[in-house]
C-alpha cells in the first residue's frame, strides 16, 4: 500500500477507505499493507484496460519508490 500511495502522490491512511471496499467486493485481497488482485480474470482486465505508456510510466514509478 505504501508504494501504490506513493505513485498516487497520496498516503496509505488516504487510500485505505478505497481499498477496504476494493477488498470487500473481493476484487483486492490485503495482507497488512500489501495488496493482490483477487483474482488472476481480475488481473488481466486491469492490465489489458490500461495504455500501454501509461503502464510503462507506472512501471517506472515503483521501481524509483523500490
Amino acid at each position: 500500500l505504501p508504494e501504490v500511495a506513493a505513485a498516487l502522490g497520496d498516503t496509505p491512511a488516504a487510500l485505505r477507505p478505497a481499498v477496504a471496499e476494493l477488498a470487500a467486493s473481493g476484487l483486492v485481497a490485503c495482507a497488512g499493507e500489501r495488496l493482490a488482485f483477487g483474482s488472476e480474470l481480475v488481473r488481466r482486465a486491469v492490465v489489458e484496460s490500461v495504455p500501454r505508456f501509461a503502464s510503462r510510466a507506472l512501471r517506472d514509478d515503483v521501481a524509483v519508490l523500490r
